[in-house]
């Protein structure tokens, strides 16, 4: 097996369990909102894959297999939160006002994913595909105690970040 076919493999890997996931049911649109712009990624390698093999680019082909194998590595824990945040031990209810405080403190293109996790870390992220995305990961002990702490700490970071994007 070649590179390009060991790396086009765990692609279309992702990319089905991607699909997949994209007909489950979300309680909330910015899982979904998410995975689609986590799909685009992989999406766009595919497509370049396939024009460095019709070149015939030996050197592209590497380095795109490359690329394709460190987006499955930094996107593969973001597609197992998302998949996380549709459990039914989910807070649900709190979804509401956390998207009201995150909106107020981080702007109104913020969309929110929750998901409860052994660890207690909100942030927004700073990955460039998922850069309006406010991730909350409460424990289970956490959920309901006051958040603005973290969220806080979020709208600190946000900001720092579109100093240094600026």
């Amino acid at each position: 097996m070649t590179v390009s076919q060991y790396a086009s493999l765990k692609m279309e890997a992702v990319l089905d369990l991607i699909y997949r996931l994209k007909d489950t049911d979300f309680p909330y649109s910015h899982s979904k909102d998410a995975l689609y712009k986590v799909e685009s990624v992989f999406k766009e390698l595919q497509q370049n894959l396939g024009k460095a093999e019709a070149r015939g680019d030996n050197l592209l082909i590497r380095t795109i297999c490359t690329r394709i194998l460190e987006q499955i590595f930094r996107f593969l824990p973001v597609i197992g939160f998302i998949l996380r945040s549709t459990n039914v031990r989910n807070a649900f209810e709190v979804h509401g006002p956390l998207l009201r405080m995150s909106k107020k403190l981080l702007g109104p293109e913020t969309k929110l994913l929750v998901s409860s996790e052994w660890d207690y870390s909100p942030y927004l992220s700073s990955d460039p595909v998922l850069r309006t995305f406010c991730v909350y990961r409460p424990t289970i002990y956490r959920i309901l105690k006051p958040t603005g702490h973290p969220f806080g700490g979020a709208r600190t970071r946000a900001l720092h970040l579109a100093a240094i994007h600026a």
